[in-house]
C-alpha cells in the first residue's frame, strides 16, 4: 500500500495519518460520496492475511456499531481500502487523554473528574449494549472541542452474551498499563475489568503516570498482579483524601473489593466534579445544626450529671460559690466539646453528621477538605462564646441569667453579619477560617436500570424490496411528509438501520449529513432506490413520544426531566426552528429525539420551542393538563405546572429553558440518603430530644423532689399561722420536738437542699411564709442530714398523700422516665399535627423539597397531611 499523503483510496481522500495501532492504520479521510470528514481506520495489509485478526478487525466493526451514545466514537460504516478492510468513524476534533498527560502539566482535579464522568457514561453506554470494551485507556478516549470525553476503539471488546474465542488460551491481548489483574491472569472478566481499566486512567490523570510502570512488559504485569498502587497523594499533595479512597477502591486486584459497578463508582466521584456544588440554603444548615447540637448535648449530658450536687447543694450570688464556679467550668467543657465535635468531623469528612444528612459539605475555597483549616473554624465560631463566659466569671446569680441570653443574641448577629447571597451566605468564622459550606447534589441523572421501551414493530409489506444495498428490509415502519421509512438490517455491521424513502423531494443536504447532536439521527449514506433517492440512518429503537402517550403509558419524572431538558438543548443548538410534536421520539436507551420531519397519523402542526416545550411536557407529565405524576419533587413542581399551562406560562423560551437548567443540579428522584435523612430530621430527631431529657431528667427528679417537700412544709407552716400559733419563736406551748423537727425540716430543705435561686423564688411567692423561713434558717444553719430525712419522712407520714396539683408534681418526681417519655410523644404528634396544617405534607417534606401526592398526582390536602402525622404520632403516645 502506498504511504503517500493525500492521496484517494476507496471512495476516501485520506488526509492525514493520526495514528497507529497493533492492528492498523488511522487517517483522517474524506469520505466522497456523503462529503463529511471522518476517522478511517484500515487494518494493516500483512495482518488482513491473518484469519483470525481478520475476523477480531470485521468483529471490532460490528460491536462498536452496535453502540450509539454521544459519549462513545460513531461508527458510519465498513470499508474496503486497498484490498483492505476498514471502518469509518466520527472524527473527534481534539486530543486524546493520553496526549494531553504527555504534556506534563498539572491538570485541574474537577477537570479529571469531569473526563472521569464521561469516560463512565461511554462504558456504561457500552455495557448496555452487551459489551465490555477491555481496552480502556488515555489513548482511547478523545477530548472533543467543547471538552467533553468520548470512548473510541472497541478492538479487545468481548460481547457480554457470548464468549467468542479468538485467542490462544492463556493469551494476554491489551494494554498492560491499564489491564485489569483478572484481564493480566487470563481469566474471565466481568464490568468491573473495565472499572479497573477506567480508575487506572483516572490516577494517571490525576499523577501524570500509570498505576504501575516498568522497564519491560512482564515487570508491568508482575507488579499488577502483586504490589499495591502507589498512593496518588504521594505523587500529587492536593488530591482530596476521599478521591485517593476512592480510586484505590476502584483499583483493587480483587473484583469483589472494588465497586460493584461503574454506577456506584460514578456516585463516589460526582462530589469531586466541582460543577455539582452550590450554596447552602439558610434552611438546610439550620435544620444541620439542630442535629449536630442535639448531638453534643448527649455528650454535654455525660459530664454534666456527675457534678449536679455541686450545682444544686452549694450556691450563692457570688461567683467564689462552689456551685457557679463548678457550672461555669462544665460550660466551657461543652464549648471544647462542640469544637472537638465540629474541628474533627469535618476535618476528616468534610462534614458533621447534621451536615451529612443534609447534603451538606465543608470546604476550602478551592473545593477541597478543610483539613487543619476545620479546627480553626469550629474554634473561630466559639471563640466570642468563650469570651463572655470568662466575661460572666465574677457576676451574680440572676446577671448569670440573663447576660448569657443577651449575649447570645449579639454573638448570633456578628456571626451572621457577613451572609450575603453573592458570597454563598458564608459566615464571619467561615471568613475567619478561609473555608465555606456547599450544598453537594447529585448530577443530573439519566433512566437506568429499568427496561427499555417497546419498540415499534414494522409491518411487513409485499410492495417493499427484499433489500437495497447491502441493507436487508425488514418492513414498513412508519411515514412521514415526504415518504416512507422502512426497517432494515446492515448485513456487513449487523446492526439496525432506518431507510428514509424520499419520493418528494430531495436528499438531505451537506449539513445534515454531517450533523452529530446527540438529539438527531446520524447520517449514514445516501441510497440509489429508484425511482427515487433515500437515506440510511441510525436506527433509534422506541416509539414516537404522542403515540406512547395515547396508549397511556405512564413515564417516570426522572425521564421525563431528562427529555425536556434534552428538547431544550436541541431546540436551542437548531436556531429554534419550529418543530412539530410528531417529530419527538423515545429511543431504546431513554433518550428523546427529534425526528428530522412530522409523522404521519400524528400531531404535525408546527410550534415554536415554547410552545413545543409545553406540548411536550403536557405528554411527558398530565394525561389531562391537570394532574401531576406522583413522583414529581416538590422543587420541580413550579416549573412544570409553568410548563404545563396551570399556572402562568414562561414568557420566553429563554426563561423555560434556564428554569430546566436548574433542575439539572437537583436530583430528579428521591434517593435512600435523602429519605432517611428527611426520616431522621422529622422522627428520630424528636426521640433523640426526648433521650436528651431522660439523660438529664436526673436533674429534674432531684428538682421537682424538693420542689414537692418545699410545699409540704410551707402548707405546713400555713396551717400554723391559720391557728393562730405566730412565729416559731413565739410558740412554747407547741411541742418542742415538733417545732424542732419542722425547722430542721424547714432549713435544711429551703436553706442548703435547693440553694439560693429556687428558694428565694418560692419565699417572694408566699410573703407570709418569709419570717418564719428566715427563722428557721437562723435557728438551724448547720442541721444535721440524717435527722432532716427522718424529721422529712415522718411530716410526709402525718400528712398522708398530696392532693391535685401536689399529686403531679410529686407523680413526675417519682417517675420523671415515664413522664418525659410520654411528653417528648405526645409533644412530637402536636407539633407535627400544627405542621401538618400549616405546610400541607409536613414541616421537613417541605424542608426537603418533598410532598406528598394522592394517586391523581394532585399534592395531598392539609386534612391528609394531618391524618398521617396522627397515624405516624399516635403508635409513640401509645
Amino acid at each position: 500500500m502506498s504511504h503517500s499523503l493525500p492521496r484517494h483510496a476507496g471512495g476516501f481522500l485520506l488526509v492525514r495519518e493520526l495514528g497507529r495501532g497493533g492492528m492498523g492504520v488511522v487517517y483522517e479521510a474524506h469520505e466522497s460520496a456523503s462529503g463529511r470528514t471522518v476517522a478511517l481506520k484500515v487494518l494493516a495489509a500483512e495482518l488482513a492475511l491473518s484469519p483470525e485478526t481478520f475476523e477480531r478487525f470485521k468483529r471490532e466493526a460490528r460491536l462498536a456499531a452496535a453502540i450509539s451514545d454521544s459519549r462513545c466514537v460513531f461508527v458510519y460504516g465498513a470499508h474496503e481500502i486497498e484490498g483492505s478492510p476498514a471502518i469509518s468513524m466520527e472524527l473527534v476534533g481534539g486530543e486524546t487523554l493520553q496526549e494531553r498527560i504527555a504534556l506534563g502539566e498539572e491538570i485541574p482535579i474537577a477537570t479529571v473528574v469531569r473526563w472521569t464522568l464521561d469516560l463512565i457514561d461511554g462504558l456504561e453506554a457500552a455495557h448496555r449494549s452487551g459489551i465490555l470494551h477491555r481496552d480502556v485507556k488515555p489513548s482511547n478516549c478523545f477530548l472533543t472541542v467543547d471538552g467533553r470525553v468520548k470512548v473510541g476503539d472497541f478492538g479487545l471488546s468481548r460481547s457480554l452474551e457470548r464468549d467468542i474465542q479468538l485467542t490462544q488460551a492463556g493469551q494476554f491481548l491489551g494494554s498492560p498499563l491499564y489491564a485489569s489483574p483478572e484481564q493480566v491472569r487470563g481469566r474471565e472478566v466481568d464490568e468491573r475489568s473495565d472499572q479497573y481499566s477506567c480508575a487506572a486512567t483516572l490516577y494517571a490523570l490525576l499523577t501524570g503516570s500509570p498505576p504501575f510502570t516498568g522497564t519491560n512488559v512482564g515487570e508491568v504485569l508482575a507488579r499488577i498482579l502483586s504490589e499495591a498502587p502507589v498512593p496518588p497523594r504521594s505523587i500529587r499533595a492536593a488530591i482530596p483524601e476521599e478521591l485517593e479512597r476512592v480510586v484505590l477502591k476502584a483499583l483493587e486486584r480483587e473484583p469483589a473489593r472494588r465497586f460493584k459497578d461503574l454506577g456506584a463508582l460514578r456516585a463516589a466521584l460526582e462530589p469531586f466534579g466541582g460543577a455539582t456544588a452550590t450554596r447552602a440554603s439558610i434552611p438546610r444548615r439550620l435544620v444541620a445544626r439542630g442535629i449536630d447540637f442535639a448531638v453534643i448535648a448527649m455528650l454535654n449530658s455525660a459530664i454534666t450529671i456527675p457534678f449536679l450536687d455541686d450545682i444544686f447543694q452549694s450556691g450563692g450570688p457570688a461567683m467564689d460559690k462552689p456551685g457557679l464556679a463548678v457550672s461555669t467550668l462544665i460550660q466551657l467543657a461543652a464549648i471544647a466539646i462542640t469544637i472537638a465535635y465540629f474541628g474533627l468531623l469535618e476535618s476528616l469528612w468534610g462534614a458533621s453528621l447534621g451536615k451529612w444528612l443534609m447534603g451538606l459539605r465543608v470546604t476550602n475555597l478551592s473545593g477541597e477538605r478543610p483539613r487543619a483549616r476545620a479546627i480553626l473554624r469550629s474554634f473561630a465560631y466559639e471563640a466570642p462564646t468563650v469570651i463572655l463566659t470568662l466575661l460572666l466569671l465574677g457576676e451574680t446569680a440572676n446577671n448569670m441569667t440573663v447576660w448569657p441570653a443577651i449575649g447570645g443574641i449579639l454573638i448570633t448577629a456578628l456571626l451572621c453579619s457577613t451572609m450575603r447571597k453573592r458570597n454563598g451566605w458564608r459566615m464571619l468564622h467561615e471568613f475567619a477560617s478561609g473555608t465555606r459550606t456547599i450544598q453537594v447534589n447529585l448530577p443530573f441523572r439519566t433512566q437506568r436500570g429499568i427496561p427499555a421501551p417497546t419498540a415499534q414493530e414494522p409491518a411487513v409489506r409485499s410492495d417493499l424490496p427484499a433489500t437495497l444495498g447491502r441493507y436487508r428490509i425488514e418492513g414498513l415502519l412508519l411515514d412521514s411528509r415526504s415518504g416512507r421509512v422502512l426497517a432494515a438490517r446492515d448485513a456487513q455491521l449487523e446492526r439496525s438501520v432506518w431507510i428514509q424513502l424520499h419520493e418528494t423531494g430531495s436528499a438531505v443536504d451537506e449539513a445534515r449529513r454531517a450533523l452529530a447532536r446527540p438529539a438527531k439521527l446520524r447520517w449514514l449514506e445516501a441510497l440509489d432506490a429508484a425511482p427515487c433517492t433515500a437515506d440510511v440512518f441510525e436506527a433509534p429503537g422506541g416509539a414516537a413520544l404522542e403515540s406512547r402517550a395515547q396508549q397511556g403509558v405512564r413515564f417516570e419524572w426522572s425521564f421525563a426531566e431528562r427529555a425536556l431538558s434534552q428538547l431544550g438543548d436541541e431546540l436551542e443548538a437548531c436556531g429554534f426552528a419550529n418543530t412539530s410534536v410528531s417529530q419527538l421520539w423515545i429511543d431504546r436507551d431513554w433518550n428523546l429525539r427529534v425526528l428530522d420531519e412530522p409523522l404521519s397519523g400524528l400531531d404535525a402542526k408546527p410550534r415554536t420551542p415554547l410552545e413545543l416545550l409545553g406540548e411536550a411536557a403536557r405528554l411527558l407529565v398530565s394525561r389531562d393538563g391537570r394532574s401531576l405524576p406522583q413522583d414529581l419533587p416538590l422543587r420541580s413542581e413550579e416549573v412544570v405546572r409553568r410548563l404545563i399551562g396551570i399556572d402562568s406560562q414562561f414568557e420566553t423560551f429563554a426563561q423555560a429553558r434556564s428554569a430546566l437548567l436548574e433542575l439539572r443540579t437537583r436530583p430528579s428522584t428521591i434517593t435512600g440518603r435523602q429519605r432517611a435523612a428527611q426520616i431522621a430530621v422529622g422522627a428520630v430527631l424528636p426521640m433523640v430530644g426526648a433521650l436528651i431529657l431522660i439523660i438529664g431528667s436526673g436533674i429534674q427528679a432531684k428538682m421537682m423532689a424538693q420542689l414537692t417537700e418545699c410545699k409540704i412544709l410551707i402548707l405546713e407552716l400555713q396551717e400554723l399561722h391559720a391557728a393562730g400559733l405566730g412565729p416559731i419563736a413565739e410558740r412554747p406551748a407547741l411541742d418542742a420536738q415538733d417545732v424542732g423537727r419542722r425547722q430542721l425540716a424547714l432549713a435544711w430543705t429551703l436553706g442548703q437542699g435547693l440553694g439560693p435561686l429556687l428558694s428565694d423564688g418560692l419565699i417572694r411567692g408566699r410573703p407570709e411564709a418569709q419570717p418564719v423561713i428566715e427563722a428557721a434558717r437562723a435557728a438551724f444553719p448547720n442541721p444535721d442530714e440524717t435527722a432532716v430525712q427522718a424529721a422529712l419522712l415522718q411530716l410526709r407520714a402525718e400528712r398522708g398523700p398530696p392532693k391535685g396539683g401536689d399529686a403531679a408534681v410529686e407523680f413526675t418526681a417519682a417517675h420523671p422516665f415515664m413522664v418525659i417519655g410520654l411528653g417528648a410523644a405526645a409533644g412530637w404528634t402536636f407539633w407535627g399535627c400544627i405542621f401538618a396544617v400549616c405546610f400541607p405534607g409536613g414541616l421537613t417534606l417541605r424542608l426537603f423539597g418533598f410532598s406528598v401526592r394522592a394517586r391523581s398526582g394532585r399534592r395531598a390536602s392539609r386534612a391528609l397531611g394531618l391524618l398521617r402525622t396522627l397515624l405516624a404520632g399516635l403508635p409513640f403516645v401509645a
